[in-house]
């Protein structure tokens, strides 16, 4: 059997053309990771201090006071709104995000709402259930509750200085959002809600 003849110069173009792609390959590869990712950071959402009232802007203002700068991974999230004189809460995509738009810190994100009880304790909300945790983003009470309070009129009741009406499943009780502990069991029915808001207000 004749051996086939290799031929060299057909070889080494071949093998540039493969180097050539490759070469480009590893420079596109690098410009993304280097240079493409590096600058979607670049965006920020700034918080300032508009006749005493918190506004924000995605450009800097030199007429208004300062407080901080929220650095944007990509289109910066949208601001929702203060919970109280130091927390703001931002939207991205259909998460939440509270932050402390005073010092400039990120206190909690991943949760789909956060609905404030007062300036320490928020209730938040995962998929169906909820739950309460503090500003420092400490868990109260976890998220295993089918509601936690009571609305009337879209409006936040069933709650005093520290205990407030939880329900799981078709049952309500009362829990005390600062320890978790339950002080009322959790067996009362709807139309036994008036009985619980009487305990709430009488505590």
């Amino acid at each position: 059997m004749e051996k086939r003849k290799i031929n060299i110069p057909k070889t080494i173009w071949i093998s540039s053309i493969f180097a050539f792609l490759i070469a480009v390959l590893i420079m596109v590869m690098d410009y993304k990771i280097n240079y493409q990712y590096s600058n979607s950071g670049t965006n920020k959402l700034y918080f300032y201090n508009c006749n005493n009232e918190l506004c924000t802007s995605e450009s800097k203002m030199t007429n208004k006071k300062l407080y901080s700068e929220y650095t944007c991974y990509g289109v910066c999230p949208s601001y929702k709104g203060k919970i109280d004189d130091e927390y703001a809460l931002l939207k991205n995509n259909d998460e939440y995000i509270l932050y402390n738009y005073k010092k400039g810190i990120k206190i909690s994100e991943g949760y789909d709402e956060y609905i404030p009880i007062d300036s320490e304790y928020i209730i938040v909300k995962k998929k169906d259930l909820e739950g309460i945790i503090n500003i420092e983003n400490t868990v109260v009470i976890n998220i295993e509750y089918n509601q936690v309070g009571y609305y009337k009129n879209n409006k936040l009741i069933g709650y005093n200085t520290e205990n407030i009406i939880i329900k799981k499943g078709n049952e309500y009780g009362i829990i005390n959002y600062k320890t978790g502990i339950i002080v009322e069991e959790i067996k009362y029915k709807e139309n036994d809600i008036n009985k619980l808001l009487e305990i709430i207000n009488n505590k």
